[in-house]
């Protein structure tokens, strides 16, 4: 992807960190005495800004929806293997937009070029993030799961619950107030099994145009399930971590400002065959220095 993006002439970077829910950097932001959430979306909220990201409704239909205030983001965190309704958010980003408003559109990579296509120009003010994408399967077969499990009468689900940890030892959990009710490993779990092996994705999805890194975002999440493969055991934890891929200069200016927040420790890595690629490694204070083949990671601050 970064090749891909460089001949189109961007300054592209590859950043990696520990996942915005995981118990680091909740651990900083207690330091720094706001939230998780606010530790990282504060650079749009702070600046009287809106987000766009993807929540359940109450019949636990995913949707794109709209928030101004940290606990409206709070409903957009945490995983969702469905196909998320836009519904009317492009005719809405693109009214905050022209009334001036900084935005905030999280999405698929599909869905941030519907976005695009919709608003037919650039906006300066317009922030888009998309993530690498499994694929989805359809919100019938998730409609047809949560009645044939009864699911649907619950009060949260949660794909990958980290409790017991990331990867392999993630659970599938559905809550009653604060009650689990149910819980199952991530690959036990029939429609999180089926998802995983890609036996239940859109037929379209088999043909996605963006698998080949192309991509009009600013920004592109992902989990870095190889991190075992670049770092040494003891340097990363197993609460999750997080790949950040900067794909425009604006992307590079808002992590910029994130990077200048607290309790975080900037990381420079040189890759020997691709030139000028910037590595980030968040670890919440931990201090390394790795070298592994080509990567070489060194503590700046």
């Amino acid at each position: 992807m970064a090749r891909f993006k460089r001949l189109q002439g961007y300054n592209v970077s590859f950043l990696t960190g520990t996942d915005e829910h995981g118990q680091k950097i909740e651990d900083k932001a207690k330091e720094a005495g706001v939230t998780p959430q606010e530790f990282v979306d504060n650079i749009v909220l702070g600046e009287g800004g809106v987000v766009f990201g993807v929540k359940f409704d109450e019949n636990w239909d995913a949707i794109h929806a709209y928030t101004e205030t940290e606990e409206g983001v709070k409903q957009f965190m945490g995983s969702k293997y469905v196909q998320s309704d836009t519904e009317q958010t492009y005719k809405q980003a693109k009214a905050l937009l022209d009334e001036g408003k900084l935005v905030l559109y999280t999405g698929s990579a599909c869905q941030i070029e519907g976005l695009y296509s919709f608003l037919g120009k650039e906006y300066d003010n317009l922030i888009t993030q998309d993530f690498i994408c499994h694929g989805v399967p359809s919100p019938g077969l998730w409609d047809k799961y949560l009645k044939e499990t009864g699911f649907s009468k619950s009060t949260n689900i949660i794909f990958r619950d980290k409790e017991q940890g990331w990867e392999s030892k993630s659970e599938f959990v559905v809550k009653k107030g604060d009650k689990k009710i149910f819980k199952e490993s991530f690959y036990k779990n029939p429609y999180c099994f089926f998802f995983a092996q890609n036996y239940s994705l859109r037929h379209i999805c088999y043909k996605c145009p963006f698998k080949d890194g192309y991509r009009r975002s600013d920004v592109t999440v992902a989990d870095l399930w190889g991190i075992s493969d670049i770092l040494a055991q003891g340097s990363y934890d197993d609460k999750g971590t997080s790949l950040v891929v900067i794909n425009s200069n604006k992307g590079k200016d808002i992590f910029d400002k994130i990077m200048s927040l607290p309790g975080l420790r900037r990381f420079y890595g040189l890759y020997a065959k691709y030139k000028e690629v910037l590595l980030y490694i968040l670890f919440g204070g931990v201090s390394t220095v790795v070298s592994i083949g080509s990567f070489v990671l060194c503590e700046t601050v």
